[in-house]
């Protein structure tokens, strides 16, 4: 999902919770208010954006920004934000918030219930750490850090592995495996897999020297009888 089409998912998504509808925290100062729309604005405004909602987006952020940089009407916006957090916080479920309806009275004369947005914005931050950490915890399943199994310059901490001992070097900054837990024994398992493999990989290698030195032919011709 690209730039546009997330920004305008994101605003319109938030768009009656002023402070998330700018990415904002409650106590910015105008000039963070004023950055934050400029640099919306290049992503959402409709001359540059063509998705749907852009439009609808970028009048959320216009309106967010008129409400913010106004004293009274923030004043008034805050009073109203506070209530509905702190009737959530009392225990009313998502759907009496869903249902509720918040007046905000200002000059644009518009109702909103940005308490579902703000509670909606809410859970789609926690779902997207959530995603964040899967992500990070399949990467280090998957991918085994790099090691040598002969000490180098590069690979000087020399580590064994649990099972059979096998030795194997990893570099300064990475620790022994075996850290890992589970994910650790399975790395090892490999290491020590490839480990009994090398005299055939060796073998393999000088067979295919001898091959490109001296020919097929002549490794294959049998031998004469004296």
């Amino acid at each position: 999902m690209d730039e546009q089409v997330e920004g305008v998912r994101r605003i319109n998504a938030c768009r009656n919770n002023y402070y998330a509808v700018l990415n904002v925290p409650q106590a910015a100062t105008d000039g963070q208010i004023n950055r934050a729309f400029r640099q919306l604005s290049r992503v959402v405004h409709p001359d540059k954006n063509k998705r749907p909602g852009a439009t609808d987006a970028f009048q959320a952020i216009a309106r967010a920004k008129c409400v913010l940089l106004d004293p009274t009407k923030r004043h008034h916006f805050d009073q109203q934000l506070r209530q509905a957090i702190a009737a959530n916080i009392r225990g009313q479920g998502r759907a009496n918030a869903q249902r509720s309806s918040i007046k905000i009275n200002i000059k644009i004369n518009q109702r909103s219930k940005f308490a579902v947005g703000y509670q909606f914005c809410y859970e789609n931050a926690v779902a997207i750490i959530v995603l964040i950490i899967v992500l990070i915890v399949s990467i280090f399943i998957f991918k085994m850090p790099t090691y040598s199994l002969e000490s180098t310059s590069k690979f000087s901490v020399k580590c064994l592995t649990t099972n059979k001992k096998t030795p194997y070097f990893v570099g300064r900054h990475l620790p022994c495996f075996s850290r890992y837990s589970a994910i650790g024994k399975k790395w090892e398992h490999d290491i020590e897999k490839k480990f009994l493999s090398l005299p055939t990989d060796k073998c393999n290698l000088e067979a295919k020297l001898i091959r490109k030195q001296f020919g097929v032919s002549f490794l294959n011709s049998p031998s004469k009888a004296p």
